[in-house]
């Protein structure tokens, strides 16, 4: 199941964000260390089917306008 998922704390906490849509009102939540004028939020691991597919739908939504995907990397254990 692909999605955007946060605790429950964050969202008893902002009753407002009740929806994908709604994160632009709340980058301040999920500032990008590395980009301050923009939120951060962090995607499937790479290569992954859900990584491609969140990253269709966070350009459907028009979310690349004010929120940055960080990406995992899946490591081999050694």
């Amino acid at each position: 199941m692909q999605g955007i998922y946060f605790p429950t704390y964050v969202v008893e906490a902002n009753p407002g964000l009740k929806s994908v849509l709604d994160l632009p009102d709340y980058i301040d939540l999920f500032t990008d260390p590395e980009d301050s004028s923009k939120g951060v939020v962090v995607n499937c691991i790479i290569g992954w089917n859900c990584q491609k597919i969140i990253r269709a739908k966070w350009h459907a939504y028009g979310l690349n306008d004010t929120f940055n995907l960080l990406y995992q990397l899946c490591l081999k254990a050694s």
